[in-house]
């Protein structure tokens, strides 16, 4: 889960796990109120479910890119 602005997450394996998750998580009292800034690339994501990763409609700025999805 990345609930911090002005995040990277670059050149990463993953596998096995519930994907990659862009919110604030304010129902949990978590993360910031204006997520902005995330960048998710050049990642490997195996077996990370469907959608293997999901963005909050209310964090700007995310890009996401170059990334390997793998069953």
């Amino acid at each position: 889960m990345l609930k911090a602005s002005n995040t990277q997450f670059r050149g990463n394996a993953v596998a096995r796990a519930g994907g990659i998750h862009i919110s604030s998580e304010q129902a949990w009292l978590e993360g910031e109120l204006d997520l902005r800034g995330v960048t998710v690339v050049g990642n490997t994501l195996q077996e990370c479910g469907d959608p293997p990763i999901t963005v909050d409609p209310s964090a700007k700025g995310v890009v996401i890119g170059n990334n390997t999805f793998l069953p």
